[in-house]
């Protein structure tokens, strides 16, 4: 992936990141727990 090249990309980057983050330990859980 090519680094962003504006200070909003970064930001929507980053959260985008976050959401990610947030999902995949959802799921995790939910793997775990079943």
């Amino acid at each position: 992936m090519e680094r962003p090249s504006s200070v909003e990309r970064t930001a929507e980057y980053v959260r985008l990141l976050g959401l990610w983050a947030e999902v995949t330990t959802a799921l995790d859980g939910r793997a775990t727990a079943a």
